[in-house]
Order: C-alpha cells, then structure tokens, then sequence
C-alpha cells in the first residue's frame, strides 16, 4: 500500500515533491486537520504568512496562530523542524508495518 507513497525527486524542492496520497496520509498520520495541512504545505512551498492567508482567504495572523498552533502539536519550533517532522512522518510511514495510525509526535 504504502509503495503508492512515492516521492518525485526530480520535482522542485517544495510541497510538489510528495504526491497527494502522500499528503493525506502524512495528514492522517500526524493528526493534522484539513487547513492545518494546507498550511504545512505552504510552508514546504516557502510561502509566507501573508501569500498562505491571501491564498487561503483568510488574515496573516491567523495564518501564525495556526503555525504556533502546528509547532506545539508537532513538538517543533520553527519551519525547519517543521518540514523536517514531515520528512520523518513520510520516511515512517515507508518503512514502518505500524504505518497509519494517528501519532502527533515522536
């Protein structure tokens, strides 16, 4: 099942690298809510507070609240981590025959 988790290497280094099956599963995996993996997302795709709330319609601030929010759930403190979690959340979700169950941190 998890074969279909693919990664494309040769896509630019941002949200695209992973497919959508990836994403829902990652989301899945890590609890996220549907916005909350929005906002991950434009943070692998280096978008900032303003461009992620003029993209998702909604005020700058509270596109921050939801990163502070995210890195407290996911025991991170910046967007590095963040992204890094992520990576780690898609390498276990590869190789591990518990893969899929809901687990916020590690």
């Amino acid at each position: 099942m998890f074969q279909a988790l693919a990664w494309n290497p040769d896509a630019p280094a941002d949200a695209s690298m992973l497919t959508e099956l990836a994403w829902g599963e990652i989301g899945r995996s890590l609890c996220l809510s549907g916005r909350e993996l929005e906002i991950v997302r434009g943070v692998f795709n280096s978008a900032t507070e303003f461009a992620m709330g003029a993209e998702l319609q909604v005020s700058a601030h509270t596109i921050h609240t939801h990163l502070n929010r995210l890195f407290h759930k996911l025991s991170v403190h910046t967007r590095s981590e963040l992204i890094l979690r992520v990576w780690k959340e898609f390498l276990f979700l590869t190789t591990s025959p518990t893969a899929g169950r809901c687990r916020s941190t590690s």
